[in-house]
């Protein structure tokens, strides 16, 4: 009948469908080396010119003795690029390929800021154009997955009102008073101000809140007594330099002249102490790529 040819018409145009939807998933096997446009960027991430532009954007540069500079001839490289993931490496990574841009005008980067998990996500499924970027060191079990290379560091530091008279905790003492909020006093911890410490925090989803808690160990316990949370850096500063009672955490190269920042354990937050590594509160900005993938 009319009606059965109809039907099988139509199972066999499904079928069809079907088929080239599977064999076009066969052949997205993840790539062995990232393209010559991806390594090329990571290159001039790493060289001289490129890590002078890291520090002018407020990171702290991974450079070392052997860091040169970038070699490649001008115009010779072209495609599209996607670099994905942390909102926390914006600044760094447009100035970046910015600059790069200028140098390989046929070349087409983009960055798009969707959160350092998302950055890992997308590395993992090893297209040859793009790059995840992260703002935290990867776990054990991500790092069974990945490859990172750092191009970048930044240290998180702990600030409090300017008026504050406590300038040394302990990495203990700062997840304890995270973890407490308002349960705890400054003068529990050597301060003549005997009022209830109130937190400042990043909101759910802020790499700077995720690296943070991390580094402490404080993952999903930070308290909500007294805690007000906030969507940017400028505005959590602002909260603590306006609160004698008040403490928080910043990037160093955010955190701006109006709050102070504690040492912690003796060591103060600053750029040396970050690139020799005894500062305690520090991560890396870093491009992922699913593991074994060759970048260079």
């Amino acid at each position: 009948s009319i009606m059965k040819k109809l039907v099988r018409v139509l199972l066999a145009s499904v079928m069809l469908v079907l088929s080239m939807g599977f064999a076009a998933c066969g052949n997205n096997e993840p790539a062995d080396e990232l393209s010559a446009l991806g390594k090329d960027f990571i290159k001039f991430a790493l060289s001289a010119e490129g890590q002078a532009i890291v520090t002018a954007n407020g990171a702290i540069d991974v450079k070392s003795a052997s860091t040169a500079a970038y070699d490649t001839e001008e115009g010779t490289i072209s495609g599209d690029l996607e670099i994905n993931g942390s909102t926390s490496v914006e600044k760094v990574i447009e100035a970046l390929i910015e600059a790069y841009e200028k140098l390989q005008p046929d070349a087409n980067v983009t960055y798009e800021g969707t959160g350092s998990g998302t950055g890992r996500t997308e590395a993992e499924k090893g297209n040859a154009n793009v790059i995840g970027v992260v703002s935290a060191a990867l776990s054990t079990e991500q790092d069974e997955k990945l490859d990172q290379i750092d191009f970048a560091k930044d240290a998180i530091a702990v600030v409090v009102n300017t008026e504050n008279d406590v300038t040394d905790l302990t990495k203990e003492q700062v997840a304890e008073i995270f973890k407490n909020g308002t349960d705890k006093t400054w003068n529990e911890y050597g301060s003549a101000n005997t009022n209830a410490i109130k937190l400042y925090c990043r909101k759910t989803g802020s790499g700077t809140r995720s690296a943070f808690e991390e580094l402490l160990a404080i993952e999903d316990q930070v308290s909500t007594k007294g805690t007000t949370e906030q969507d940017s850096t400028s505005a959590l500063v602002a909260g603590v330099a306006g609160d004698r009672d008040g403490i928080g955490y910043a990037s160093l190269s955010e955190m701006g002249t109006t709050v102070k920042a504690l040492s912690i354990g003796g060591v103060a937050c600053n750029e040396d102490n970050v690139k020799n590594g005894t500062y305690g509160i520090a991560r890396p900005f870093a491009f992922v790529v699913r593991q074994g993938m060759k970048t260079a």
